[in-house]
Protein backbone atom coordinates (compact mmCIF):
# COMPACT_ATOMS: atom_id res chain seq x y z
CA UNK A 1 0.00 0.00 0.00
CA UNK A 2 1.37 3.65 -1.12
CA UNK A 3 0.43 6.67 0.26
CA UNK A 4 1.82 10.07 0.45
CA UNK A 5 3.36 11.52 3.13
CA UNK A 6 4.49 14.82 2.25
CA UNK A 7 4.23 17.09 -0.68
CA UNK A 8 6.07 20.52 -0.60
CA UNK A 9 8.41 22.14 -3.13
CA UNK A 10 7.84 20.12 -5.89
CA UNK A 11 8.91 16.57 -3.85
CA UNK A 12 6.26 14.13 -3.23
CA UNK A 13 7.39 11.75 -0.25
CA UNK A 14 5.76 8.32 -0.41
CA UNK A 15 5.88 5.05 1.02
CA UNK A 16 5.45 1.40 -0.41
CA UNK A 17 6.22 -1.02 1.94
CA UNK A 18 9.77 -0.58 3.51
CA UNK A 19 10.94 1.69 0.83
CA UNK A 20 10.07 5.88 1.00
CA UNK A 21 10.69 7.37 -2.20
CA UNK A 22 10.93 10.65 -3.12
CA UNK A 23 9.99 11.75 -6.82
CA UNK A 24 8.95 15.07 -8.42
CA UNK A 25 5.53 16.37 -9.48
CA UNK A 26 6.51 19.39 -12.07
CA UNK A 27 3.54 21.55 -11.31
CA UNK A 28 5.17 25.01 -10.33
CA UNK A 29 5.29 26.18 -13.70
CA UNK A 30 1.47 25.96 -14.11
CA UNK A 31 0.99 27.63 -10.27
CA UNK A 32 2.71 30.22 -11.60
CA UNK A 33 1.22 31.28 -14.70
CA UNK A 34 -2.53 30.78 -12.63
CA UNK A 35 -1.25 33.55 -10.66
CA UNK A 36 0.16 35.70 -13.23
CA UNK A 37 -2.88 35.36 -15.60
CA UNK A 38 -5.07 35.78 -12.14
CA UNK A 39 -3.85 39.38 -11.38
CA UNK A 40 -3.27 40.58 -14.99
CA UNK A 41 -7.20 39.66 -15.57
CA UNK A 42 -8.02 41.41 -11.81
CA UNK A 43 -5.63 44.03 -12.68
CA UNK A 44 -7.75 44.40 -16.70
CA UNK A 45 -11.01 44.04 -15.07
CA UNK A 46 -10.60 46.13 -12.63
CA UNK A 47 -8.88 49.23 -14.41
CA UNK A 48 -11.86 48.84 -16.86
CA UNK A 49 -14.41 49.20 -14.37
CA UNK A 50 -12.94 51.88 -13.35
CA UNK A 51 -12.97 53.89 -16.73
CA UNK A 52 -16.68 52.63 -17.11
CA UNK A 53 -17.33 54.01 -13.81
CA UNK A 54 -15.29 57.67 -14.41
CA UNK A 55 -16.78 57.84 -17.93
CA UNK A 56 -20.45 57.16 -17.11
CA UNK A 57 -20.41 59.62 -14.53
CA UNK A 58 -18.15 62.24 -16.49
CA UNK A 59 -15.69 62.16 -14.57
CA UNK A 60 -13.14 61.90 -17.38
CA UNK A 61 -12.58 58.00 -17.70
CA UNK A 62 -12.32 56.98 -21.62
CA UNK A 63 -15.60 54.55 -22.45
CA UNK A 64 -13.66 52.93 -25.18
CA UNK A 65 -11.04 51.56 -23.32
CA UNK A 66 -12.90 50.66 -20.22
CA UNK A 67 -14.29 48.46 -22.60
CA UNK A 68 -11.06 47.34 -24.61
CA UNK A 69 -9.82 46.11 -20.64
CA UNK A 70 -12.57 44.56 -19.63
CA UNK A 71 -12.43 42.69 -22.81
CA UNK A 72 -9.36 41.59 -22.50
CA UNK A 73 -10.04 40.80 -18.96
CA UNK A 74 -12.72 38.75 -20.26
CA UNK A 75 -10.52 36.99 -23.21
CA UNK A 76 -8.01 35.80 -20.21
CA UNK A 77 -10.58 33.57 -18.03
CA UNK A 78 -10.63 30.95 -20.35
CA UNK A 79 -7.00 30.62 -19.80
CA UNK A 80 -7.03 30.80 -16.36
CA UNK A 81 -9.33 27.91 -15.83
CA UNK A 82 -7.43 25.85 -18.23
CA UNK A 83 -4.32 26.85 -16.05
CA UNK A 84 -6.11 26.21 -12.83
CA UNK A 85 -7.60 22.71 -14.25
CA UNK A 86 -4.24 21.62 -15.74
CA UNK A 87 -2.31 21.88 -11.93
CA UNK A 88 -5.64 20.38 -10.39
CA UNK A 89 -5.37 17.27 -12.91
CA UNK A 90 -1.46 17.23 -12.64
CA UNK A 91 -1.70 18.25 -8.52
CA UNK A 92 -4.54 15.07 -8.44
CA UNK A 93 -2.19 12.20 -10.12
CA UNK A 94 -1.74 9.21 -8.17
CA UNK A 95 1.35 7.72 -7.02
CA UNK A 96 1.32 5.27 -9.75
CA UNK A 97 2.16 8.29 -12.02
CA UNK A 98 5.42 9.84 -10.95
CA UNK A 99 8.89 8.36 -11.12
CA UNK A 100 11.24 8.36 -8.04
CA UNK A 101 14.30 10.87 -8.06
CA UNK A 102 15.59 8.29 -4.88
CA UNK A 103 14.54 5.30 -2.73
CA UNK A 104 15.18 4.84 0.38
CA UNK A 105 15.39 1.21 1.30
CA UNK A 106 14.77 1.16 4.97
CA UNK A 107 14.96 -2.48 5.67
CA UNK A 108 18.10 -2.58 4.43
CA UNK A 109 19.19 1.07 5.11
CA UNK A 110 20.31 1.98 1.79
CA UNK A 111 19.95 5.04 -0.53
CA UNK A 112 19.03 4.20 -4.19
CA UNK A 113 18.28 5.99 -7.31
CA UNK A 114 14.77 5.86 -8.92
CA UNK A 115 15.69 3.25 -11.14
CA UNK A 116 16.62 0.64 -8.29
CA UNK A 117 20.49 1.19 -8.31
CA UNK A 118 21.75 0.82 -4.41
CA UNK A 119 24.03 4.14 -4.30
CA UNK A 120 24.96 4.30 -0.47
CA UNK A 121 24.25 3.44 2.70
CA UNK A 122 22.23 5.88 4.75
CA UNK A 123 24.73 6.55 7.13
CA UNK A 124 26.92 8.63 4.68
CA UNK A 125 24.34 10.43 3.51
CA UNK A 126 23.36 14.51 4.28
CA UNK A 127 21.05 16.74 3.82
CA UNK A 128 22.44 20.28 2.79
CA UNK A 129 20.55 23.04 2.10
CA UNK A 130 21.32 24.76 -1.80
CA UNK A 131 21.47 28.06 -2.85
CA UNK A 132 19.21 28.97 -5.78
CA UNK A 133 19.54 31.46 -8.47
CA UNK A 134 16.52 33.41 -8.65
CA UNK A 135 15.34 32.47 -5.54
CA UNK A 136 15.28 33.62 -1.52
CA UNK A 137 13.98 30.49 -0.98
CA UNK A 138 17.05 27.13 -0.68
CA UNK A 139 16.53 24.33 -2.03
CA UNK A 140 17.14 20.76 -0.49
CA UNK A 141 20.00 18.55 -1.65
CA UNK A 142 21.25 14.75 -0.31
CA UNK A 143 24.66 14.38 -0.55
CA UNK A 144 26.51 11.03 -0.74
CA UNK A 145 29.93 9.84 -1.66
CA UNK A 146 30.56 10.42 -5.03
CA UNK A 147 27.17 12.17 -5.95
CA UNK A 148 24.35 14.32 -4.89
CA UNK A 149 20.54 15.34 -6.14
CA UNK A 150 18.39 18.17 -5.12
CA UNK A 151 15.00 16.59 -4.31
CA UNK A 152 12.97 19.66 -3.83
CA UNK A 153 12.99 23.48 -4.93
CA UNK A 154 11.44 25.90 -2.45
CA UNK A 155 9.76 28.59 -3.61
CA UNK A 156 6.56 30.84 -2.73
CA UNK A 157 4.40 28.98 -5.01
CA UNK A 158 5.30 25.62 -4.29
CA UNK A 159 6.40 25.78 -0.60
CA UNK A 160 9.24 25.65 1.61
CA UNK A 161 11.69 22.29 1.71
CA UNK A 162 11.33 21.91 5.34
CA UNK A 163 8.61 19.36 5.57
CA UNK A 164 11.26 17.16 3.39
CA UNK A 165 13.89 17.64 5.31
CA UNK A 166 12.42 16.92 8.20
CA UNK A 167 11.15 13.17 7.37
CA UNK A 168 14.48 12.79 6.02
CA UNK A 169 15.91 13.60 9.12
CA UNK A 170 13.56 10.82 10.68
CA UNK A 171 14.12 8.53 8.75
CA UNK A 172 17.68 8.41 9.56
CA UNK A 173 19.23 10.87 7.33
CA UNK A 174 21.64 13.48 9.14
CA UNK A 175 22.06 16.69 8.18
CA UNK A 176 24.81 18.11 6.60
CA UNK A 177 27.50 21.33 7.31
Amino acid sequence: MSGIIVETAGCVAYEEGGRLHLAERSTGGRLVGAFVVGLLTLVLGANGVVQLALSLSRGGGSLVLGLVLLGLAALLVPVLVLLVRSYRRARGAGVAALRPLLTIDLARGVLMAGTGQDLCPLGVTRTKRAFQLGSSNRALELQWPGGSVVVARGSPFAGDVGPIEQLLHARGIAAGS
